[in-house]
């Protein structure tokens, strides 16, 4: 709480505890997705989505909880990640707050290259990685220039490379 709110509008929740309204259950607004999602992995994410369709997501600071379980991130954890994207592509990305394009874009790079380093250490095939990164991540379809960065991307985050240069080219492409 960096601020000292009592509480700030979120886009999404952790789903260690959270509360939500009876009446849009009982009114069928919203409704937990045990099709898609079967395990513990991105129920929170995907119901905190529906809510914001509806109401207010925020997080409030005065109701202390440690969250002591960090999670695990898995193969699990990017099916269920994949299929978050799926469901809500025509949705995404909701911000609570407008931000700038420089920072969004910065945002999105940062996490791409996680993303990659997470699923090599998960032992993705690098076909397997560059087919979500082109779902995932469509901006990368810009021309055939991004799809070669990319491709050099998973290729330095494979051997654990120094990938600063190629984040400039991509921000020099984007801006």
């Amino acid at each position: 709480n960096p601020f000292n709110l009592n509480s700030v509008d979120a886009v999404v929740v952790d789903g260690l505890w959270f509360c939500i309204r009876k009446e849009l259950f009982t009114n069928k607004l919203i409704s937990f997705d045990d099709k898609l999602f079967k395990g513990f992995h991105c129920y929170d994410s995907d119901i905190s989505l529906q809510v914001k369709q509806h109401e207010r997501v925020c997080v409030v600071y005065d109701i202390l909880i440690e969250h002591f379980q960090q999670g695990n991130i898995n193969k699990s954890w990017f099916e269920s990640v994949i299929l978050l994207n799926r469901k809500w592509r025509n949705s995404l990305p909701i911000f609570e707050k407008e931000i700038n394009a420089e920072l969004y874009n910065l945002y999105e790079w940062e996490t791409l290259r996680t993303f990659i380093y997470w699923m090599q250490a998960n032992q993705y095939a690098e076909k397997e990685i560059k087919k979500l990164i082109t779902e995932i991540y469509p901006f990368l379809k810009i021309d055939a220039q991004c799809k070669t960065i990319a491709n050099e991307l998973i290729n330095r985050a494979k051997f654990g490379k120094q990938i600063a240069k190629i984040m400039t080219k991509f921000y020099k492409i984007l801006s």
